[in-house]
């Protein structure tokens, strides 16, 4: 008997609860379109989903998610965000002991996120801004232009000891699912600037605790209760990378971000036992 979930899966906390429920001793299935947007992430983590057709049950109604709390629900077994073990591998397994990049933020830059970065660079380098000059006037168009069609774009600023990201690569598929190159420029930083956007918490505060990197915060939520991590209004030059805390980070979200193995098995057992 296999389990199918009939999810769209367009969304991050879907594919990232789905992916965990692949990664069970259990056959799941999906449907073709959603498989479609696995394909990034099944170059790293080799086929996710069973193809040969048999008995299935939907347990689609055992998934569940709030991006607003956030929590994040699979066979009755609740955290606040579930991520699938291969991804917590893939960026551990970028650690090294030389981290280049002092802060970083990447993804994107909407007026409202470029004010806010502005104002942090001015804050501890007061002879450096932060402003998208007139001549990058065409660039921008062009990247708007590029968006507007479902074209990736990457633009790199570098500005005191910050470097920008700026990149809508997160926003669409395949790479909305698996993006490597993210990934892998986080574990080459110190620290990651985490500005809310419409929720105080997101996704790069985890993400950079399981890269190894320290989180810096403009606020306040139960995401962030038990981690050490730094604030916005701390300067910049009094900050250090701790190699202490940043194991300490990446444990505590292990445990309280994913789920063993062993425990999603038992869950999906009784599910399996109620429907046999």
């Amino acid at each position: 008997m296999s389990f199918f979930v009939s999810l769209p899966c367009r969304l991050i906390q879907e594919l990232r609860l789905v992916h965990a429920l692949a990664e069970s001793s259990h056959e799941v299935r999906v449907t073709k379109d959603a498989r479609s947007r696995f394909r990034k992430l099944e170059e790293l983590a080799g086929p996710l989903f069973a193809e040969e057709p048999g008995e299935v049950v939907d347990i689609s109604d055992s998934i569940s998610f709030c991006h607003e709390q956030p929590k994040s629900v699979i066979a009755g077994i609740e955290r606040q965000l579930i991520f699938p073990h291969r991804i917590i591998e893939f960026c551990r397994d970028q650690w090294r002991e030389e981290r280049p990049t002092e802060f970083l933020f990447q993804g994107q830059v909407s007026p409202h996120r470029l004010v806010q970065l502005s104002d942090w660079v001015r804050e501890n380098w007061s002879d450096k801004e932060l402003v998208f000059k007139e001549e990058d006037l065409l660039a921008r168009l062009t990247t708007a232009l590029r968006s507007s069609v479902g074209l990736h774009t990457t633009r790199e600023f570098r500005t005191g000891g910050l470097l920008i990201v700026e990149s809508n690569r997160g926003r669409k598929f395949p790479l909305k699912a698996w993006d490597e190159t993210y990934f892998r420029r986080m574990a080459q930083a110190q620290f990651v600037l985490c500005p809310g956007g419409s929720f105080t918490w997101s996704y790069r505060f985890v993400e950079a605790m399981f890269c190894g990197a320290i989180p810096v915060v403009d606020g306040d939520c139960s995401l962030f209760e038990g981690f050490q991590f730094f604030r916005w209004e701390d300067r910049a030059d009094s900050l250090q990378w701790d190699a202490r805390i940043a194991e300490e980070n990446f444990h505590r979200a292990v445990e309280r971000f994913s789920v063993p193995r062993e425990e999603l098995d038992a869950a999906l057992a009784r599910i399996q036992q109620e429907n046999s």
